[in-house]
């Protein structure tokens, strides 16, 4: 199997499946992987693919960790051109304590041109999916995420599902499924989609956001943000608001 990664999830599988993404393309096959920090784009280039055979029946398992690094990142420090994450179950593994870690599952930076689809994310200990770096300007573009079901219940305090930071022109997602944020306060700790900090073009089309408390947060200079077509629901609200559009302009929201 691909360089050597063990589908029967026993031995660790990180170097194999990187060794198999650095070649350009990586198809697994179906089984259980256990990885401890995967890189989509480690060297410069263009067209970085880690797939699976199908969602349903391969899964990427983390590996315990004290660390704050990603479980995946997905560009390098140069910049990466075209990349795809698709076919995969990723579990963080923090509903079972099996991670320490506080970084996300998914890290995108210094990439344009991104693709995730037919993902399911769970147990991450923090963030599902992170674009940028909390305000730096990373310069990531042109990231589209559909037929993606982020299930936020593994989720430590003030994790979000979706949090885009950090000049980001152009996020599109449709068609997903996501379920997270905290509902233990009445200020806005965290959200199923947060974006802030010069993300621009942000377009949001039949999704089902179904949070605890705040299902779409957009702050700090955040601009043409396009809401349609989307079921935005909350079981445990305390006090938030469902959508909240803070110090950010044209916004868009119809048929929702």
């Amino acid at each position: 199997v691909w360089f050597g990664a063990d589908p029967t999830g026993v031995a660790d599988s990180t170097t194999a499946i990187n060794t198999a993404v650095a070649t350009g393309y990586a198809l697994l096959p179906c089984g259980s992987y256990s990885v401890l920090s995967l890189t989509i784009g480690s060297t410069p280039g263009a067209g970085r693919h880690l797939s699976g055979a199908s969602m349903v029946c391969v899964q990427l398992n983390w590996l315990t960790s004290s660390a704050a690094t990603p479980m995946i990142t997905v560009g390098n420090p140069t910049f990466l051109d075209g990349a795809e994450l698709s076919s995969l179950t990723i579990n963080g593994n923090a509903e079972v304590g099996g991670t320490t870690s506080t970084g996300p599952c998914v890290r995108v930076q210094n990439a344009r041109h991104v693709k995730m689809w037919d993902l399911y994310i769970k147990g991450c200990p923090s963030t599902a999916i992170l674009a940028g770096d909390d305000g730096a300007s990373t310069g990531s573009t042109s990231i589209d995420m559909w037929s993606t079901f982020l299930n936020g219940w593994g989720f430590v305090h003030a994790g979000n599902a979706v949090h885009m930071s950090g000049t980001i022109f152009g996020f599109n997602m449709w068609g997903s499924n996501v379920c997270c944020s905290d509902p233990s306060s009445t200020t806005v700790t965290s959200a199923a989609v947060w974006l802030d900090h010069n993300n621009n073009d942000t377009n949001m089309f039949g999704n089902n956001i179904g949070p605890n408390g705040v299902a779409v947060y957009v702050k700090n200079s955040s601009s043409s943000f396009h809401a349609t077509g989307n079921s935005f629901g909350c079981d445990l609200c305390v006090g938030q608001d469902l959508i909240v559009v803070d110090s950010s302009f044209n916004a868009n929201l119809s048929g929702n």
